[in-house]
Parts: C-alpha cells; sequence; structure tokens
C-alpha cells in the first residue's frame, strides 16, 4: 500500500508522520498522541474527533463524501475519514483539552490535615555509642511508638538517611505504620493526591494537607470510556 505524509497543526505545535493510504485517521492520531479518543466508539455520535482539513483530501469510511462535513463548521470527523493522500489537518482540541476540563472542579478547601490519616513527626535521634547498641530503627519506634508496623522498603536506605541528617529525621506514617522517614525536619511538608476516575477523564490532583489548596492538576482520557 501506498505510505502518505500526514501533517498536524495542534496547540500552537507542527507533528509530522507517515501512514498507509487506507487507515483511519481518527487510529493514526490516537497512535501518534494527539488525539485523546472519542466517547462514542467511532460511530460519528459524539463530535469529539473532528478536525479541519487545511490542504489533500480524505476518503469517507462509508463511501459517501457528505458524510465527511457533518458539522456544519468546514470540520471532519476523524473517526469517518481514512487517509488517501498527503494531508494537512488542524486541530483545537486534545490533550489542552483534557487538562482544562481537569482544573474546572471545584474541591473543597474546607478539608485540613486534621481530616487525614497522614501523621509527621519530626524526632532528634542519639548517636549509638558503645553503651547504647540499638539499630536506627528501634531508635525511631522508640520515639513514635514501639508497636508500629514498619514498610519494609524504608528498612534498606534507613542508615543513610539518618547519618546524612545528622540523626535529625522526620517519621513518616499512616495509621498504626511508619512508611516513611526523611531528613531533617519536614514535617510542615504534608502532600496528597486526589484521583478522579471519571467516565471520559481520569485525573490527578495534588494538594497540600495543611491548607487545602489544589496545587497542581492534570489528567488523561479515560481508555475505557467508549
Amino acid at each position: 500500500m501506498s505510505i502518505m505524509n500526514i501533517e498536524v497543526l495542534a496547540g500552537g505545535k507542527r507533528y509530522r508522520f507517515q501512514s498507509e493510504a487506507g487507515t483511519s485517521l481518527k487510529d493514526c492520531l490516537l497512535k501518534a498522541g494527539i488525539l485523546e479518543g472519542a466517547e462514542c466508539g467511532g460511530r460519528g455520535i459524539c463530535g469529539k474527533c473532528a478536525v479541519k482539513v487545511r490542504s489533500g483530501t480524505l476518503a469517507p469510511v462509508e463511501g459517501d463524501e457528505s458524510f465527511l462535513m457533518t458539522r456544519g463548521d468546514g470540520k471532519v470527523l476523524a473517526c469517518q475519514s481514512l487517509i488517501r493522500e498527503d494531508v494537512v489537518i488542524e486541530i483545537s482540541a486534545g490533550r489542552d483539552d483534557v487538562r482544562r476540563k481537569v482544573r474546572l472542579p471545584n474541591l473543597q478547601k474546607e478539608k485540613k490535615y486534621s481530616d487525614s490519616l497522614l501523621e509527621k513527626k519530626f524526632i532528634q535521634l542519639s548517636k549509638p555509642s558503645l553503651r547504647d547498641q540499638a539499630s536506627d530503627l528501634e531508635r525511631i519506634l522508640a520515639q513514635v511508638g514501639k508497636n508500629k508496623k514498619v514498610a519494609f522498603s524504608l528498612l534498606g536506605g534507613l542508615p543513610e538517611i539518618v547519618r546524612k541528617a545528622d540523626f535529625e529525621v522526620t517519621a513518616v506514617l499512616v495509621e498504626d505504620e511508619l512508611i516513611a522517614v526523611e531528613p531533617g525536619d519536614t514535617h510542615a511538608l504534608r502532600y496528597g493526591f486526589i484521583l478522579d476516575i471519571g467516565t471520559t477523564t481520569i485525573a490527578v490532583y495534588l494538594v497540600d494537607l495543611l491548607s487545602g489548596e489544589v496545587l497542581d492538576a492534570d489528567g488523561t482520557a479515560n481508555p475505557q470510556r467508549v
């Protein structure tokens, strides 16, 4: 089959790639990571894959040229279009739309650290000696609670963390488990993630657990939304 050149203008950027003639334009854009997908499963209903043809022509999936121009604004549906020659298209929707969407929710800001299961405690450890040969972990547990569970993953790097911090560290606990030990005093730095798995979009929010402020957000199209 013939190989065609495809040029895409999206979000102020220019993308160039190639595809075989007869390939679905929607599939090409999805594979290139430019288009986020269509909620209707490619049936030409939702209009989320609309693009504008700047040069070249596309072939209709169903053999009806008029079906390509379904929007009335000069745009065609990528899911109803096949590559048949070199083409330049412009996309106004896509990744930027998802980023805008995930920043729309007005998340409540009444939640504070007191509502969280996370606890951080700054501790100053005594240094080992001939008279005091307790392990680093034993010294930490003596201050945060000897009956705490310990995440296995933190044990390997614990001696290095403690000594680089000159035996001043912050213990990070969730409920009754010690999950991390951070160098220095980091008790005022408390962050968490909110993960929103929606029908069309998966969004994640970085939150300051002390103030409740959303510091950043990003997302992607839910691959199961079809």
